[in-house]
């Protein structure tokens, strides 16, 4: 008799799209997107976004350069360059095989430099290493200037105070010794206070206070907790073992293979957006969005205290035996 198995991939992702069959699109985060997604595109590869090989360059949607990356069966290796839409180098860093920890280097879209991190590697993937607190993660921080070329941070020490991510509203300010953030450090969010933290000597989030818009509270001493499902991973995984059948018609066809799934969790925890990023059809893929849609509320994701909308991925695998 022919049965099914299941595998099960849950990946946190803010997502985005665009899709045709000679072109691989991805999200900010690096994710691929899939064919029915709605969000915007942050870059795309041609022709390599499954059998990376080489140099692969990679394009903003406008074409101009957004990339350029070293391959070898489809695992990073060697320089990988990140430009600004005006040609201006972004971001550099190096990993040659065999190393485990690789110097990143990044620029202000002025030339200016403005850090350069400590990163750790495990066979050619970033580790992110977290803390007793559960959210936090240290990658040491070495040297960091400001738009206008004042060191702030010197081997390792001193006070960061500047914008982060791409919104320069956002001011983040605190101590560095030693690559890690120590003692208070505070967020301000488009001139109001967003969070205060505090950090031990070894680099890790004691606790913390977050605000909203209206004025709330909120506490913490995790920086970040993943939506869940409620039951736990192994209830999750029983849930679509139970509730998983295989379409006839692709036991007919002996069609195998993987759907992959993205769906979003929001605030209530509700499941939202059901999309197919990547599909076998013969019926597989409209039973995995039927099954997902059968699930129970989750745990919404939690980022500094506060209950966030959430992307996420679902692997399915159909195979017969």
């Amino acid at each position: 008799m022919l049965k099914h198995q299941i595998t099960i991939l849950l990946l946190l992702y803010p997502f985005a799209t665009l899709a045709q069959s000679d072109t691989t699109f991805y999200s900010s985060s690096g994710g691929k997107i899939g064919p029915n997604s709605t969000a915007k595109v942050a870059y795309y590869e041609l022709n390599a976004g499954f059998d990376r090989n080489g140099l692969i360059k990679q394009y903003y949607p406008d074409h101009s350069l957004y990339g350029e990356v070293y391959y070898f069966n489809n695992r990073s290796n060697g320089t990988h360059k990140k430009y600004y839409k005006n040609g201006q180098i972004k971001e550099q860093r190096g990993l040659g095989e065999g190393e485990n920890e690789s110097l990143i280097t990044r620029w202000y879209q002025n030339g200016q430099k403005r850090s350069e991190n400590i990163y750790t590697y495990q066979e050619g993937e970033r580790i992110t290493r977290r803390t007793t607190s559960g959210g936090s993660f240290v990658d040491l921080l070495i040297n960091s200037w400001d738009s206008l070329g004042n060191q702030q941070v010197k081997d390792g020490s001193g006070i960061f105070n500047a914008t982060i991510f791409k919104n320069s509203n956002y001011l983040e300010r605190g101590e560095y010794v030693d690559g890690k953030k120590v003692g208070l450090w505070t967020g301000i969010k488009v001139n109001k206070l967003d969070y205060e933290e505090n950090y031990n000597r070894n680099g890790e989030l004691v606790s913390g206070k977050s605000y909203d818009n209206g004025g709330a509270v909120f506490t913490y001493n995790t920086l970040e907790t993943p939506a869940a499902y409620p039951d736990g991973e192994k209830k999750w995984a029983r849930f679509l073992q139970k509730n998983l059948k295989y379409p006839k018609i692709a036991r007919r066809n002996k069609i195998e293979g993987s759907v992959v799934l993205s769906f979003v969790v929001d605030q209530t925890g509700q499941i939202l957006d059901i999309q197919v990023m990547s599909g076998i059809g013969s019926g597989c893929d409209e039973e995995a969005m039927r099954v997902l849609k059968l699930s129970k509320k989750w745990l919404p994701a939690i980022q500094r205290g506060r209950k966030v909308k959430s992307s996420m991925m679902l692997r399915l695998d159909f195979r017969m035996r």
